[in-house]
């Protein structure tokens, strides 16, 4: 993994090697930032992941570790490490090489086509590229537990959960919030903070609560009647996952598997205050009908998104190679 972020990309290759541990030998290759999340078991190996994809000195330190290691399976996680790696490829042939990919656009089939497995967080991430033989495997994750006592939230609570990036969408949920009475719970950080602080001062909107990052996610997420995820684009949420894994309904647009986990009325339109606020507005009105509208999603996400199901799915490539 050569990314330096913490979001699902990075959550999904610490919780992977944490619980493959169980039966396999697992080596991580990463930056140093990500060491102390994992566990102190592994054998990991630390790079710079901040060398560009066509570092020279980046490679050929990736093709010593793969000559002392000798592993049976190479598995490169999103577009960086899978361009770097299929490069080297041809330089070590004794194992087999896997590669999954995160969202709808990297990597890119010019380098997909040169690993003996490839495999897609979400149906919507395969659609994305079908010249490629995919194997699906689905996020999954362990349900998060909340804190003892919790901290009551003001009620009814909305939450969204994410980056405050533009591509989130949630201009659009402030656009909406002029005409509901809700508190909203924005959890997460990052370069918007200040416009959407600002516009919730111009517009004089009330109920807008900015939690920033915390690392009590659980703790809002247990008392909230609903989460919100207006993005214009995700690979497969992990936000999404644990909020069904909580048995808390979800309206997303139509990104990642979000179409393939939740009731037809929960899929809205991208960039569309009106289709948030009237979500929310049938929350409100019904709240037993709303939550009973989703007990197929929250069965699914029990039986299909654990974090052993995951792992599972993917032991279960790696076995068919070997």
């Amino acid at each position: 993994m050569l990314s330096r972020g913490d979001g699902g990309l990075e959550k999904h290759v610490v919780e992977m090697a944490n619980t493959l541990l169980k039966t396999c030998r697992v080596s991580v290759l990463a930056d140093p930032r990500y060491r102390e999340r994992l566990d102190p078991t592994i054998n990991f190996v630390a790079l710079d992941a901040r060398k560009g994809r066509l570092s020279f000195t980046l490679a050929s330190q990736l093709k010593r570790i793969l000559v002392d290691l000798k592993p049976d399976i190479i598995h490169a996680h999103a577009g960086k490490a899978a361009s770097i790696m299929a490069l080297l490829k041809p330089f070590y042939k004794e194992s087999k090489w896997v590669v999954t990919r995160h969202n709808t656009t990297n990597p890119s089939a010019f380098y997909l086509r040169r690993f003996d497995a490839c495999i897609a967080v979400s149906h919507k991430v395969a659609e994305s590229e079908p010249s490629i033989n995919w194997h699906v495997v689905e996020n999954g994750t362990q349900p998060l537990q909340p804190s003892e006592p919790l901290t009551p939230l003001q009620q009814p609570a909305i939450v969204t959960i994410g980056r405050l990036v533009k591509i989130k969408g949630l201009d659009f949920v402030l656009d909406a919030w002029k005409n509901l009475d809700a508190h909203l719970y924005i959890i997460g950080d990052g370069p918007e903070r200040a416009a959407l602080e600002q516009q919730v001062q111009n517009e004089g909107l009330k109920n807008i609560h900015f939690v920033g990052y915390t690392e009590k996610v659980a703790d809002y997420l247990c008392q909230a009647k609903l989460m919100l995820m207006p993005s214009f684009k995700e690979g497969a949420p992990y936000a999404m996952v644990e909020a069904l894994l909580a048995s808390v309904p979800v309206v997303a647009t139509d990104v990642g598997n979000a179409k393939a986990l939740l009731p037809s009325h929960a899929i809205i339109e991208k960039g569309s205050a009106e289709a948030i606020e009237n979500s929310v507005k049938q929350l409100l009105q019904k709240p037993e009908d709303f939550q009973a509208s989703f007990a197929d999603s929250f069965s699914y996400a029990r039986e299909n998104l654990s974090l052993d199901k995951m792992v599972e799915n993917t032991a279960g490539v790696y076995k068919s190679l070997l």
